[in-house]
């Protein structure tokens, strides 16, 4: 009885095999009807293909892609980094500048105010005890939230702080994500070699 119950898993062994493994990254897609993104599906499949190559676990959500949805989602499953690829330009329902552009039922833009919208990322940030380590907000005038974002607990946030052209954001978040999996690569190395790929694109 003694060695079968030594070889009986404790409650919390059970738990941590029943639980999803780690979600290396987050692709969240929102096209609103209103004002649809050609790039935003195709940026998210190149970027995808680059963490594969890289080994990682990502998954891309392009459906449903309502604030509480990305809230869920980060909820259920322990995620180290979110690529939001969409509007960021949003009128903020409380008045108080930008916030993101979702999706909801049907195709419509959905808003969610800006500070509502770090505490999420925030709560399952690394300075939180979560594993959200990098947050990249791909879309116009994000800077804001994004400085929201880092002030809630995620460690690393990129963003822009000014509008943005849809090649140069498609380039420039494929970029970062190819030389952070293929080459192991910091998110500083990173940012820095995204920003010169756009700037050879651009004087090219």
């Amino acid at each position: 009885w003694a060695q079968v119950a030594a070889e009986r898993p404790s409650f919390a062994e059970v738990v941590a095999r029943l639980r999803p493994p780690e979600r290396e990254l987050l692709i969240f897609v929102c096209s609103p009807s209103i004002s649809p993104l050609s790039n935003a599906l195709p940026e998210a499949l190149a970027v995808d293909a680059a963490c594969w190559q890289g080994g990682g676990v990502c998954e891309i959500v392009a459906q449903d892609t309502t604030a509480q949805q990305l809230r869920a989602k980060l909820v259920a499953q322990s995620t180290r980094r979110l690529l939001f690829i969409g509007h960021a330009d949003a009128d903020d329902p409380a008045g108080a500048g930008h916030t993101l552009g979702f999706t909801a039922a049907g195709g419509g833009l959905e808003t969610v105010n800006a500070q509502d919208v770090a505490s999420v990322l925030g709560n399952v940030g690394t300075g939180n005890g979560g594993a959200l380590d990098l947050c990249f907000l791909n879309g116009c005038c994000s800077e804001a939230l994004g400085r929201a974002a880092r002030d809630r607990g995620v460690a690393t946030v990129v963003c822009w702080s000014t509008r943005a052209l849809d090649s140069a954001a498609r380039l420039f978040s494929t970029t970062f994500f190819e030389t952070i999996h293929l080459h192991r690569s910091s998110c500083r190395q990173a940012f820095d070699e995204a920003v010169r790929a756009v700037r050879v694109e651009t004087l090219a």
